[in-house]
């Protein structure tokens, strides 16, 4: 089983692959929830001034 192995303030914390592979969707998916919220802002901007 692959185990990663992470320095947290605690001390080294292991984190299994599953886990790992969650934590790494989750903050992915939220960068580019935050992204498209960032081009509907610059598109709103620019192109629909009344």
């Amino acid at each position: 089983m692959l185990r990663v192995w992470r320095e947290t303030m605690n001390g080294p914390h292991v984190y299994s692959r599953k886990e790992w592979i969650e934590r790494l969707f989750e903050s992915g998916f939220t960068c580019l929830r935050v992204g498209f919220h960032e081009d509907q802002k610059y598109f709103r901007s620019h192109f629909l001034q009344g």
